[in-house]
């Protein structure tokens, strides 16, 4: 699995997510938001070329899967995993206190401890709503990570039900 964040953060931190920018920002016009990418697609291609699957982990928009779409050898499958609102905010609360000002990292990167703040967060989860260039749609509100994990697998496998 390929973290896109974690790239992103190798270069400008904190990086902005796309719910603290309007919502018709383009994403090549950010230098951290490219770099993500570029590293993502350089990084799945060369494990991809010695025949490993890969997951590219990213919150997207419209205009990153455009990007994404674009520069992969072969067209991705979007998944959209996204909880009801609810259990998305009992989930966000649980990663620690909100950070001081907009969208920052409360501990280290290293140790994957970070958090949004309570209006990004919001405003994230109702960017991603609406999202629409999904493949797949799987609402994960009750499910488990391995729940989804076997959902996920037996879909691009082309076993899935119906």
């Amino acid at each position: 699995m390929i973290d896109v964040d974690v790239l992103r953060y190798m270069a400008v931190s904190p990086h902005k997510l796309p719910a603290a920018v309007a919502a018709d920002w383009d994403p090549s016009e950010k230098l951290d938001w490219r770099i993500g990418i570029r590293g993502t697609v350089a990084l799945a291609r060369s494990l991809s070329e010695d025949d490993f699957d890969v997951i590219i982990l990213d919150i997207l928009t419209e205009a990153s899967v455009a990007l994404y779409r674009d520069a992969l050898p072969s067209p991705p499958t979007i998944v959209l995993l996204l909880p009801a609102l609810a259990e998305a905010r009992r989930r966000h609360r649980e990663r620690g206190p909100e950070p001081p000002g907009s969208f920052m990292r409360t501990q280290s990167l290293a140790a994957g401890n970070w958090r949004l703040s309570d209006s990004d967060f919001e405003r994230l989860w109702r960017q991603q709503e609406s999202f629409t260039a999904a493949d797949v749609s799987i609402d994960n509100t009750s499910l488990s990570p391995e729940q989804v994990a076997t959902r996920l697998d037996s879909w691009l496998s082309g076993t899935a039900p119906g």
